[in-house]
């Protein structure tokens, strides 16, 4: 069996970008209710490397939201 992860949303923005769950991606609420918009349920996920927003000094307001 693959893992799997969650994808979802945090009512507390001062929680992205810190290592608080189990594998999950944590997105900010409003974000987490854009994504759901664009996608279908049961849509592939690739995770591929780079850096976390907090690598780059990100906040929770990245360029997802801004477009």
């Amino acid at each position: 069996d693959k893992p799997t992860y969650g994808i979802h949303g945090t009512p507390d923005p001062s929680k992205i970008g810190k290592t608080e769950s189990h594998g999950c991606v944590r997105l900010t609420n409003w974000d987490a209710r854009e994504l759901a918009k664009l996608v279908s349920p049961g849509v592939t996920v690739e995770f591929v490397g780079g850096p976390t927003i907090a690598e780059v000094g990100g906040t929770s307001t990245d360029e997802f939201t801004q477009q």
